[in-house]
């Protein structure tokens, strides 16, 4: 019962610098580094952990200052709550504005707790199938070809010659990140630019199937000029081009099994591009 508890935790943080390994280009511009924040909670002897990454979305900004008084801000809000009342902490920290990558860090923190203190990972703890679990993705970001060929390249030929497991807790392959299984890559009609260049790599990499339909061809890289009466305009300035010569842009990738979205399917939230997407990853699986 939890008025048999002893109420309070403690909250701390501090910031950590995160080096990409590969700096990360989107249309916001270029990213090499970010300074996280690691907040730590304790509670009965026993602590949580929970991390925190700045981002910027528009006029949607959560920078690490912002997330530093967010977390000062929360030091006091759930000075008297303990951490199995994490409905509450959310309640508190939305009614006081706190950013939303703050609570998420929170949150993490008070679950990471809760696994600790019953001895169970969390997967477990929530009665989660490991099988099911959904597998890591990664943002290629802007890039010529030949960087996002290399790209796929390197995340999908590593192949894992060990593992390091932590005291109760789960194996981490080497080299960090290598996946020895089978891949499948959705693409349709709304995937642009470079989600058509990475469907093409992984075919000429032999690395996976496509499922879906035709990309559009929107594979032409421009870019930003300002006019003289204060307005803009976007130029053309790279062209994209497979081995053989053919021009990507209005030349779609086509899939390797097409599977067409109607607008029934819409209408009724049905997915049957996802559908044979799993379908075509567990006949792989089985064959293993």
């Amino acid at each position: 019962m939890l008025s048999n508890l002893k109420r309070g935790m403690q909250i701390a943080f501090t910031t950590f610098t995160v080096r990409k390994r590969f700096p990360l280009t989107i249309s916001r511009g270029t990213t090499a580094e970010t300074t996280n924040l690691w907040v730590r909670i304790e509670a009965e002897g026993i602590e949580g952990w929970g991390e925190a990454s700045p981002f910027s979305i528009g006029e949607h900004r959560q920078p690490t200052e912002v997330l530093l008084q967010a977390f000062e801000a929360a030091c006091e809000l759930l000075a008297d709550l303990h951490p199995l009342q994490r409905q509450e902490a959310e309640h508190r920290l939305r009614e006081a504005g706190i950013p939303t990558a703050a609570r998420a860090a929170l949150d993490m923190a008070m679950l990471d707790w809760l696994g600790k203190r019953a001895g169970l990972p969390l997967w477990q703890l929530l009665g989660l199938s490991r099988e099911r679990i959904v597998p890591p993705s990664a943002t290629i970001g802007i890039n010529p070809p030949e960087v996002a060929r290399q790209r796929v390249h390197d995340w999908l030929e590593q192949t894992q010659y060990g593992y390091s497991r932590p005291r109760d807790w789960q194996p981490y392959p080497w080299p960090s990140g290598a996946m020895e299984l089978p891949l499948v890559v959705l693409m349709n009609e709304r995937s642009f630019s470079n989600a058509e260049m990475f469907p093409y790599s992984v075919r000429a990499k032999k690395l996976g199937t496509l499922v879906g339909w035709q990309t559009p061809g929107y594979v032409i890289a421009t870019w930003g000029l300002d006019l003289v009466d204060g307005t803009g305009a976007r130029m053309p300035q790279l062209g994209v081009y497979r081995k053989d010569g053919s021009n990507m842009e209005n030349n779609g990738e086509a899939p390797d099994i097409a599977v067409w979205m109607s607008p029934d399917d819409w209408v009724n939230e049905r997915d049957p591009q996802l559908d044979k997407a799993i379908e075509v990853l567990m006949s792989q699986l089985e064959k293993r």
